[in-house]
């Protein structure tokens, strides 16, 4: 058991040391390639010139909205395979991508120059389709075999 928590530990340090060596090769790949120590110098405040523009200005802000929208994605699978009490279950089993993209598709038919509100329509459709699922589920008997029912009908639809 003890080893087994171990090796659990030294599993997460490593997935740590990896996110955050992608993270930081990010920082560097582009179309303009930035060295180690530009980034570095950029990021301690000493960053001169465009580098450190790039850097700060277009780089960092995307790669840390990737790391926390990574971060949500994972604790809404989590919260979905424990809800569901299956490690395979994903937001398709319940119908939050259809809806996303049903919300999306329908922004970009609806409003095609305001491709900034994509995103928060993508949002409510997925919010929609939750919310039917968990309506639907909830009428005709909360079971985890229903809601994925639900989800797997709403997502058809």
């Amino acid at each position: 058991m003890e080893a087994a928590r171990r090796h659990k530990g030294l599993l997460m340090l490593v997935l740590l040391a990896g996110t955050a060596a992608a993270a930081l090769l990010s920082l560097c790949v582009g179309s303009v390639s930035l060295s180690l120590g530009e980034v570095t110098a950029a990021l301690l405040g000493r960053g001169q010139g465009v580098s450190g523009s790039i850097v700060l200005y277009a780089r960092l802000p995307r790669m840390l909205a990737a790391l926390v929208c990574g971060c949500a994605l994972a604790v809404g699978g989590v919260i979905i395979q424990g809800v569901l009490g299956n490690p395979l279950a994903g937001p398709n089993l319940i119908g939050v991508n259809a809806g996303a993209g049903l919300g999306a598709i329908l922004c970009s038919a609806l409003l095609p120059a305001s491709m900034t509100a994509v995103p928060a329509a993508a949002f409510a459709g997925a919010l929609c389709a939750c919310v039917l699922v968990y309506t639907l589920a909830r009428q005709t008997g909360a079971s985890r075999i229903t809601l994925v029912l639900a989800g797997v009908a709403i997502s058809s639809i």
